[in-house]
């Protein structure tokens, strides 16, 4: 079993306050802005990603947030690129984590590594118009979207750079292209499934097995185009298209809550495949659904974090150019340690039969 203390960064917790979040009820105004955005009344809270390191090998380099403005962007660029070009792996650490910014991990004149937090979309769309992923990499970069590769940009989706993502709600670590020739090697690596990613999450329930696989291919809901289903003999008789999905999860710590009778389970998901929502769909299927996931699992929010409680850890690659092995990891945000520390774990000799 990995201990809480061993896998939370001590520094995290050193921020984390104890509060009455039942207790806290936002003023008439501040709910009516909350309501225009569409978040929940605490998102903001919890959006505070702070402590936020990233640790990985060799060079050391200053972290950098990235501004939309003209004034910040020299520093930013110079700090990230001190590591060198394609010098390999860098550690980053920032103190304070603004809730609607990213984070340049890595960059040279192939690629970039970012880690983009909660409630930002990866590219513009029509729900998602401003403050995207791509638009503030292409700030990051003077504005010029050219130093990124349109490799995958349409009329329809405008998204340069972008190789893969992840959900709107989800923070995490991913990689961008800066031009086609990276961009083609990063996609075949997808394609080749050897891409290493690994995500922790919080469900709901204990799990039986201390780890496993789930092999459950994937579609299109019928009704819903946002939601996605596991293939089961009620839907092989319609013509949907479904794809291979495997997840390997292994469950790191059990826990209750003050009560004890509603469990978690702190789960670690590496993914072969990386179809749309596929974990929250997996572990929806086998009972274990994501704790805030108000599409596949319960509407209720039992630590009002407003989303599902999913991260992007960590990410291993070989680099498109110098054919270097490239890994990368960080830190759980604060508001998924936050609602750790608030658990009490359960032993595994000591659980209930589940």
């Amino acid at each position: 079993n990995i201990s809480l203390s061993l896998l939370l960064h001590p520094r995290t917790f050193s921020r984390c306050s104890t509060m009455d979040l039942s207790s806290m009820k936002p003023s008439s105004n501040n709910r009516r802005k909350r309501k225009q955005k569409n978040l929940d009344p605490l998102t903001d809270l919890y959006a505070q990603e702070d402590t936020m390191d990233f640790q990985l090998a060799n060079n050391n380099v200053s972290g950098n947030t990235v501004d939309m403005s003209t004034k910040q962007k020299k520093s930013q660029e110079k700090k990230v690129r001190q590591g060198g070009n394609r010098s390999g792996t860098q550690r980053v650490t920032s103190a304070h984590q603004d809730a609607h910014k990213i984070r340049i991990v890595y960059e040279d004149d192939d690629i970039l590594v970012v880690h983009k937090p909660r409630f930002i979309a990866c590219h513009p769309s029509t729900s998602h118009t401003k403050d995207t992923l791509v638009q503030q990499v292409i700030g990051h970069l003077g504005g010029d979207r050219e130093l990124l590769s349109n490799l995958d940009c349409t009329p329809e989706v405008d998204r340069p750079g972008i190789v893969h993502r992840i959900d709107w709600q989800t923070s995490g670590l991913l990689i961008m292209a800066k031009n086609t020739a990276a961009h083609l090697n990063l996609k075949e690596q997808f394609q080749k499934h050897t891409i290493k990613r690994t995500y922790y999450c919080l469900t709901h329930n204990h799990f039986r097995d201390a780890q496993g696989v789930i092999d459950v291919s994937i579609g299109r809901h019928h009704s819903n185009p946002s939601k996605r289903v596991p293939l089961t003999d009620a839907l092989t008789k319609k013509k949907q298209t479904f794809k291979d999905a495997f997840t390997k999860y292994k469950v790191l710590q059990l826990f209750t809550d003050g009560s004890g009778r509603n469990k978690y389970s702190l789960v670690r998901c590496n993914l072969k495949t990386g179809r749309t929502h596929q974990i929250r769909v997996h572990l929806t299927h086998v009972g274990r659904p994501l704790v805030g996931d108000k599409l596949y699992g319960s509407k209720k929010q039992p630590f009002q974090q407003g989303a599902q409680v999913l991260h992007a850890k960590s990410l291993g690659f070989v680099h498109p150019t110098t054919g270097k092995e490239m890994s990368f990891d960080s830190e759980l945000p604060s508001y998924f340690a936050e609602i750790l520390k608030g658990l009490k774990e359960v032993k595994v000799d000591d659980r209930d039969i589940l």
